[in-house]
């Protein structure tokens, strides 16, 4: 008997939480805080990155509530506030981008572009910026080859290349910027850890309460790098089509090769710098239609299974990402109103470990029933 076939994936990772349902919830309430709030505790202000050595003391701490995030009020006071703290860092790509994050002001984010192209986080967040909006095919392409050679350890870049290539129908591009991304050294590294940070210290320095801190520099950046999140879904709908032409040609090698490439992308979701519940849904999706598109006698190479193992392990995945949507969506709507303590110590378990380590936290601090 024939030892079955090996197919080399990368080690799977199980990240998930609700951060996202927490935001959605959030995002459209005013910021009413106006009261005095005690500042963090000595464990948890240890954890908080020192903000930058070029950073003026903060601005007095403002007195009245903060405008409902998103309108022309809170994007004109986030503005006036912060010029100073923008001022000292000099304008550099991390305020720039925080206050982009912030505001939505698309000035801020194309004078980051002009003065630092070489930057990566500003590349991924012009590649952000372009990705809902039609036509700019040049912009696009300069961009995403930007991109790829500030930080060609990052797969995301050739995700973008694979998308372009995607919207010209040219099958053989994306397969290759597909490999290109598997062949990167790194991890996919929305760059979302550096912008919740940066936020973070422009907020304080501009006189916004802890309070409010942590909850806009979560919320801030992860809107602006959403696109860069669910990009992988986008070649779902490729991988179907080729897979199941590949299936009616009776190419089955051809058929298995395939299905393996989308598997190992899916692995590769799963690893990332910055790890967010959408990321693991979407990679548990495609995760488990490549293992039912391959020979369930398939060795899943360094793990001694099967396909068919795998696919039980990959059930029992998905159960368990289904049992943290449900308690995650009941765990963050208590977090906006949790002691201070709680939301410091979420926002850096989130930035420093990822969501996943932040939502068991927060469900060890939560009231039992």
């Amino acid at each position: 008997m024939s030892r079955p076939r090996s197919i080399t994936i990368l080690a799977t990772l199980t990240i998930s939480a609700g951060l996202l349902l927490w935001w959605l919830n959030y995002r459209n309430q005013p910021v009413t805080s106006s009261a005095p709030t005690p500042a963090p505790s000595a464990n948890t202000a240890k954890k908080i990155p020192p903000a930058s050595a070029q950073t003026l003391p903060a601005a007095p701490a403002l007195t009245e509530p903060l405008p409902v995030f998103g309108s022309d009020d809170f994007n004109r006071l986030a503005k006036e506030r912060s010029a100073v703290w923008m001022s000292a860092r000099n304008r550099d790509a991390g305020s720039l981008l925080a206050l982009w994050d912030l505001t939505g002001d698309e000035a801020l984010l194309r004078e980051a572009a002009e003065r630092f192209p070489n930057n990566p986080q500003v590349s991924l967040a012009m590649l952000c910026l372009l990705n809902d909006k039609e036509g700019h095919e040049v912009e696009k392409l300069q961009w995403t080859d930007q991109m790829i050679t500030n930080d060609p350890d990052n797969p995301l870049g050739y995700y973008f290349r694979a998308k372009l290539a995607l919207g010209k129908n040219d099958k053989s591009s994306v397969l290759a910027a597909l490999e290109a991304a598997l062949a990167a050294k790194g991890k996919i590294n929305q760059y979302a850890r550096q912008r919740m940070m940066t936020a973070r210290e422009g907020l304080l320095a501009s006189g916004v309460s802890p309070r409010d801190t942590y909850q806009l520099s979560i919320g801030g950046p992860l809107r602006r790098t959403s696109a860069g999140m669910t990009l992988p879904s986008q070649f779902n709908k490729f991988f179907r089509t080729e897979l199941q032409d590949l299936k009616t040609a009776g190419e089955v090698e051809k058929h298995q090769e395939t299905a393996a490439l989308g598997l190992r992308l899916a692995e590769q979701i799963r690893l990332t710098e910055s790890p967010m519940l959408i990321g693991e849904l979407i990679a548990a999706g495609m995760r488990m239609n490549f293992l039912k598109q391959l020979d369930p006698n398939t060795e899943i190479a360094n793990t001694g299974r099967s396909v068919a193992e795998e696919i039980v392990l990959a059930e029992s995945v998905k159960g368990a990402l289904s049992e943290t949507m449900k308690q995650s969506s009941s765990a963050h709507a208590w977090l906006e109103t949790a002691p201070l303590e709680v939301q410091a110590q979420f926002t850096d378990r989130m930035m420093m470990d990822g969501e996943m380590a932040a939502i068991k936290y927060l469900l060890t601090q939560m009231p039992k029933p």
